[in-house]
């Protein structure tokens, strides 16, 4: 009768159990690929509206769109002040260039392309960027200059979404390091009402500054 040959345990090599890696390129969800691409979209198409009224203007010609409501609600006296060209040459042009950039990364995430951590960063810090100078814009016009432009309002709606989606997302996916998830989570997840809170600030001190509604 052949005997049964049964290994020692004791000999056997254990083989270590280490953690998973992250992996080296991320891909975003649906939702918050629309939110780049409505978003950019949106911000894309004010810098053009932007663009042709001050040219239009500098021209002496009437803009597609005009913004000069009443004294208050005006956008042609920001057209050639410093502020309106902080390079030199009108910010929209600035939007033009970069709006695009979320619009192509939404565009490009739904169709499952997938990024490294170093893209997603860049991106999500000119996000940043462009939230912090619509907030220096928004300083400036209400107490800089005591108006309201009622096309660059409809750019600082659209970015400040833009930015609160990214900065859960980044958070939640790692992106900034596995110590910030668990705030990017609650972050993400409450999304929409930090940009309606943001927007209801935005309102607020507007009506603060100008009393636009005439309240």
């Amino acid at each position: 009768m052949r005997a049964i040959h049964v290994p020692d345990p004791s000999s056997a090599t254990s083989t270590p159990v280490t953690a998973p890696e992250d992996p080296p390129r991320i891909g975003a969800r649906p939702g918050v690929a629309l939110v780049w691409l409505i978003t950019g979209l949106v911000g894309f198409g004010t810098a053009v509206l932007l663009i042709n009224a001050v040219v239009q203007s500098a021209l002496g010609h009437k803009s597609l769109v005009s913004c000069d409501i009443n004294s208050v609600l005006t956008c042609s006296p920001n057209f050639f002040a410093p502020a309106g060209n902080l390079l030199g040459f009108p910010n929209s042009i600035i939007g033009v260039a970069l709006f695009p950039a979320p619009v192509l990364v939404g565009i490009s995430s739904l169709a499952g392309a997938r990024f490294p951590r170093w893209y997603w960063r860049v991106f999500s810090a000119f996000v940043a960027a462009a939230w912090l100078l619509c907030l220096w814009f928004q300083w400036y016009s209400v107490w800089g200059r005591h108006l309201l432009c009622p096309v660059c309002e409809v750019t600082w709606m659209a970015v400040i979404p833009m930015f609160w989606y990214t900065l859960g997302w980044t958070l939640k996916e790692g992106i900034w390091g596995r110590a910030a998830v668990r705030a990017g989570r609650w972050i993400f997840s409450w999304g929409w009402v930090l940009a309606v809170a943001d927007v209801l600030v935005v309102v607020l001190v507007t009506q603060l500054g100008l009393n636009w509604m005439g309240l």
